[in-house]
Order: structure tokens, then C-alpha cells, then sequence
């Protein structure tokens, strides 16, 4: 196969959690005395650590940020964990690349505990070999400190080794590690965001997935 291990995006590759998401940001903007923002615009904060999004589109201060972020966790850990669903047919990608060999693991920069609740509810947590997320207190944040803290972990062969995303974050942070990306279309990103930035491989639907990291060189 072209690929032993394959490192999974959650928001976005595995789970439409954009309902919960946009939310909870909402929430915390309001809480923070933001006005007149557009809702549709919160969609951006899906994928990148929530203190940098604060920063860079509502320029907050990193206190303040760090204060929306107290906020949207708020709101987030009770409510807007739940306000997400898996897509579909993800299930069964996995389940089919776990019957073929492959190592399945997840490197995501929403809090590693958040992570696996999401994947337990959903029944799908003992796919996988490891759950590598970020930590509140953002020591482990973005997508390169994620990827890192997974690869120190776990045995894995960069040679053989694939990850599958939906942002630019996901690319840049494979790249880091000297991996290649698949980057799907089916969650937040798009198609000129992927070949901006260099996704070795694009894929429509979970099908797709499924072929390019079983498929032979």
C-alpha cells in the first residue's frame, strides 16, 4: 500500500462540527462586548487554535483572547461539544483501513480531552492507535506542536506515513514533519486553499481517501 499510517484531522475530516463551533466563538464574542459580527465569518475559527483566531480577526490582545477562549469553553464543554455529527460514510473509511493494516491516529488542535469525548460518543475512539490534541493551557497548540507530540509518542515511519485534513493547517503541519497531505473537500477548505499551499493530494469524498492511501505506488 502507498500508506501505513494515516494521521486524521477531527473538526472537518471526521466530525461537521462547524454548528458548535460557530456557537460557541458567538458566545464568547458577546461575552467579550463584540458587536455587529457576522456569524457566517466564525466559520474561519474551525481548524486554527482559538487564541490566534481571536487575535487575528477581532485584533484582541493575548489577554483578551485568552479570555474569549475561557469563554467559548464555556459554553463549548457543555453545549457545543454535542453540536456536531460525523460524516458521512467516515465510519466506514475507517473501518475499512483498520481491516487493511493501517495505523489510524489523530492529531488535532482542539484539547486532546475534548477529542476523545467527541470520539467516544461517537464510538469510534478504540479505532484508533493514538489521540494526539492540544492542552489548555497551550503549552501543545497548534497543528506542528500536535504533530510533533504525536510522532514523539508513537513509532511512526515518515515514509509511510500520511495526513488527511481540511485547512491549510493541516497541509503546513504534515509538511512540518516531512509528510505528504491529503486534503479533502468535503469540510471547511477548498480546493485553491489546497493548492496554494501544496497538498500532494485533494479528495472529494471518503472513497477517494480510501484509494490514495491504499493504493499502490
Amino acid at each position: 500500500m502507498r500508506f501505513n499510517a494515516a494521521i486524521f484531522d477531527l473538526d472537518g475530516t471526521i466530525m461537521d462540527s462547524g454548528e458548535g463551533i460557530v456557537r460557541s466563538v458567538g458566545y464568547a464574542l458577546d461575552k467579550m462586548g463584540v458587536k455587529d459580527y457576522d456569524e457566517r465569518s466564525n466559520y474561519r475559527f474551525i481548524g486554527p487554535p482559538l487564541t490566534d483566531s481571536f487575535m487575528e480577526y477581532y485584533s484582541m490582545s493575548e489577554e483578551e483572547a485568552a479570555r474569549a477562549v475561557a469563554y467559548y469553553r464555556e459554553r463549548y464543554s457543555v453545549t457545543g461539544i454535542y453540536e456536531s455529527h460525523m460524516y458521512d460514510s467516515v465510519r466506514e473509511l475507517l473501518l475499512k483501513l483498520k481491516e487493511c493494516g493501517v495505523k489510524l491516529y489523530i492529531g488535532s488542535s482542539k484539547p486532546e480531552k475534548f477529542v476523545r469525548m467527541i470520539l467516544e460518543k461517537q464510538g469510534i475512539l478504540d479505532l484508533f492507535d493514538f489521540v494526539a490534541g492540544a492542552t489548555f493551557d497551550e503549552s501543545r497548540n497548534n497543528k506542528e506542536q500536535v504533530l510533533t507530540y504525536l510522532f514523539e509518542q508513537v513509532k511512526i515511519d515518515p515514509n509511510s506515513a500520511v495526513m488527511v485534513g481540511d485547512r491549510y493547517h493541516d497541509i503546513e503541519g504534515a509538511h512540518y514533519m516531512g509528510i505528504p497531505c491529503i486534503a479533502v473537500l468535503y469540510g471547511f477548505g477548498n480546493e485553491t486553499e489546497f493548492k496554494e499551499h501544496g497538498a500532494e493530494y485533494i479528495a472529494a469524498d471518503t472513497d477517494q481517501i480510501f484509494k490514495i492511501i491504499t493504493s499502490e505506488e
